[in-house]
């Protein structure tokens, strides 16, 4: 068994960049809901809030379907999370 020293956790994107993993499917997201196709600077405002807040923020009718349809298109979002340099 391994003896830990400490464990990093990561919620705000300090080592690992999930930006692009987050925005790119809520892009998809508000065209789908809206018809609106909005533009990656558009969406970067949104980066910082809290999943159900965004639904808010964009007056989502189904906010908690449509923000599992969201969590899905992260989860199936092709490159992922990556390292920023300097890390393993």
């Amino acid at each position: 068994m391994h003896t830990y020293k400490a464990i990093l956790y990561d919620i705000d994107g300090t080592v690992l960049n999930t930006l692009n993993m987050n925005m790119y499917p809520l892009l998809k997201i508000i065209e789908e809901e809206t018809g609106e196709k909005w533009t990656f600077e558009q969406v970067l405002p949104f980066a910082a809030y809290p999943g159900m807040k965004v639904m808010e923020e964009l007056n989502i009718k189904d906010k908690e379907k449509t923000y599992a349809r969201w969590v899905q298109y992260v989860n199936e979002y092709e490159e992922g999370a990556t390292l920023y340099k300097g890390f393993d």
